[in-house]
């Protein structure tokens, strides 16, 4: 929640009156609204599971709410120190990087402190049959495609490991072997995949190759928080990006996953 604050920095004076005592109660039920088509109940704050008059199914999902207030993509990175996951919108306005993303999404994917799974607006969940996973030395990283295939294994997901670069790249058959070896390493359920494509661009092929591989998700894999600025350089069209309707999930070396 942040248009309770007023100018550039956050202060007591900027709250506006009856704020805080009306922020839990919309959103309990903003998400009593929006579970209910999918038959999933919601318990506000204040009813806790188990209490005297609650059953606790433990079958069924259990979502609790939270109000930070703040400036969003700094609230949200410093709440992302005390989760797993973090799920976004990538609705937004502004820039073509800010019209992917959305400017908050933009901040804490290159800030958080948690892989950050990224969901474009009006997607329907068809489940992850194929997960495409954009394979680079700088996400060759044992830890994290070990925790991609213990993230895949969930849906009974297949990886493709796909490699981008230029003609005549050199130390692809090296990064292909390494890949394989901690592929195996994590003893998945589906065979090894990797493909190379040769193409100066990034989006294009991936895309395309999403498509016809009938891939559900795009995982990411970055040390450098400037990787997003790299990635939507300025030769990609505004078409491919916004056509794109498949959800990203974004993994930090330093981060991790269960």
């Amino acid at each position: 929640m942040d248009s309770i604050f007023e100018g550039s920095k956050p202060s007591a004076s900027g709250f506006f009156p009856g704020t805080i005592k009306q922020c839990n109660p919309e959103l309990d039920i903003f998400i009593q609204q929006t579970m209910t088509p999918e038959s999933v109940e919601y318990l506000p704050p204040a009813v806790k599971p188990g209490a005297p008059g609650q059953v606790l199914e433990t079958d069924r999902p259990y979502i609790t709410s939270k109000v930070i207030y703040g400036f969003p993509d700094t609230a949200i990175q410093n709440y992302s120190k005390n989760c797993d996951l973090i799920v976004m919108g990538t609705t937004g306005g502004g820039t073509l990087t800010h019209k992917l993303f959305g400017s908050v999404s933009m901040e804490v994917s290159k800030n958080a402190q948690a892989p950050v799974l990224f969901v474009p607006p009006g997607i329907s969940y068809q489940g992850f049959p194929n997960m495409l996973y954009a394979s680079n030395f700088e996400s060759l990283d044992s830890l994290r495609i070990q925790q991609a295939i213990s993230f895949a294994r969930r849906f009974d997901s297949q990886i493709h490991f796909v490699h981008i670069g230029p003609p005549g790249e050199k130390g692809l058959a090296m990064e292909r072997k390494l890949f394989e070896a901690n592929y195996q390493e994590s003893e998945p359920d589906k065979p090894f995949i990797f493909t190379k494509m040769v193409s100066d661009d990034i989006a294009d092929p991936l895309y395309e190759y999403a498509f016809y591989h009938r891939i559900g998700l795009l995982v990411f894999v970055t040390h450098q928080r400037s990787f997003w600025e790299n990635f939507l350089h300025k030769s990609i069209t505004r078409e491919v990006l916004s056509s794109s309707a498949l959800p990203v999930l974004v993994i930090h070396s330093d981060s991790d996953m269960i």
